[in-house]
Formats: C-alpha cells, sequence, structure tokens
C-alpha cells in the first residue's frame, strides 16, 4: 500500500504542474508573440505527456493492487479500467483518445497536431481528476 501512495504522490506533484500551465493559458494575452505562445504550448504538452504517461501507470498498479487485475500496455490498462468499472464506458473512450493523443505529440510532431492536443489536454486534466477523485473514494 505505501508503494500506492508513493505513486500517487508523484503523479500529483505531475498533475500540479500541468495546473499551473492551464492556469498560464488562462492568463496568455491575445497579442502575445507568437514564439512565446509555442513555447507555452509545448511547454503544456509535454506536461501532459508525462501527467498521462504517470495517470495510466498508477491506474494499472492501483488496478493490480486493490483489484487482482494485471494490464500490460496504457489501452489495456483503460480497458481493464472499464470492465471493472472504476471508469465508464465514456470517459472510457476520452481516455483512449487521450492514450492517442499523448503517442501522437511524443512520435509525430505536426504543428496542426501539436495545437489540436492543446486544445484537448483540459478535457483530459478533467477526465484524470474525475477519475482520481473516484479512486479515492
Amino acid at each position: 500500500m505505501e508503494l500506492l501512495k508513493e505513486r500517487k504522490t508523484v503523479l500529483d506533484a505531475a498533475l500540479r504542474t500541468l495546473v499551473t500551465a492551464l492556469d498560464d493559458a488562462n492568463k496568455f494575452p491575445a497579442d502575445a508573440d507568437e514564439e512565446d505562445y509555442r513555447r507555452h504550448r509545448d511547454s503544456t504538452i509535454q506536461r501532459f505527456e508525462y501527467c498521462t504517461d504517470l495517470f495510466w501507470k498508477y491506474l494499472k498498479f492501483f488496478m493490480e493492487k486493490e483489484h487482482g487485475v494485471t494490464a500490460k500496455s496504457p489501452k489495456s490498462a483503460i480497458r481493464e479500467a472499464v470492465a471493472i468499472e472504476l471508469i465508464s464506458g465514456k470517459e472510457g473512450e476520452l481516455a483512449l483518445q487521450m492514450i492517442d493523443a499523448r503517442n501522437n505529440t511524443a512520435y509525430i510532431y505536426r504543428e496542426a497536431i501539436a495545437e489540436q492536443i492543446y486544445q484537448q489536454v483540459p478535457y483530459y486534466f478533467n477526465l484524470i481528476m474525475s477519475v482520481l477523485k473516484r479512486l479515492k473514494q
């Protein structure tokens, strides 16, 4: 149980960095320099990447410890979480999209993809927080 707590602490710390980036996005001036905007966007995406990785790994570990369920990959972890009703089917669909988005940021870099994912990060963040709140109970 101690290891589960430790993993949650690490995930919480990572999520705080994403909260900061999302808060900064709300304060970003409309007339900001294009390069400043790109730096902020790319920083937010990187934070999204590591939060997504930590989230699915925490979910996987949680299911192993609390439910005896084993998952070997991010998508299998999401599917297993849906199967044992830790997350709803709708949340599962969004979580699978989140994993795809994370993979796209890590392996394919295109300006249009980066912008699209950047716009979706708040939804993915809300999903993570909703699932974590439920797991805490």
